[in-house]
C-alpha cells in the first residue's frame, strides 16, 4: 500500500470508529429499538451501519420511534431519606 492509502485508510476507520462511538452512547431507552436493528442487521450480513459521523447524526436526528416502545417513567418516582431520633433540648424526649 501506497502512503497515502495508508492514510486514507486510517482516517476512513477513525471515522467510522466515531460513528459506531456516537450511535453506541446515544441514550438507550430512546435508541433501543434502532441499535438492536443495526446489530442485527450487522449479524445478517447487511452494511447499514452509518460510516460517517454525519450519517449516524442524521440517524439519531431522524429516528422515530413507536409509541408502544417508548417506556413510560412513572410520575411518582423519589428520593427516600433515612433518619434517625434525636433527643430534643427539653426533658430528653425523643423528637419522631
Amino acid at each position: 500500500m501506497t502512503e497515502a492509502e495508508i492514510t486514507t485508510s486510517e482516517e476512513s476507520a477513525t471515522e467510522f470508529q466515531m460513528a459506531m462511538g456516537l450511535i453506541l452512547g446515544a441514550d438507550r431507552q430512546s435508541f433501543r429499538k434502532l441499535i438492536e436493528d443495526l446489530d442485527n442487521q450487522h449479524t445478517q450480513g447487511m452494511k447499514s451501519f452509518p460510516q460517517t459521523v454525519s450519517e449516524a447524526f442524521i440517524l439519531l436526528n431522524n429516528w422515530k420511534n413507536s409509541p408502544r416502545i417508548v417506556q413510560q417513567h412513572d410520575v411518582n418516582e423519589g428520593v427516600a431519606f433515612a433518619t434517625k431520633n434525636e433527643k430534643s433540648s427539653r426533658g430528653g424526649k425523643k423528637k419522631k
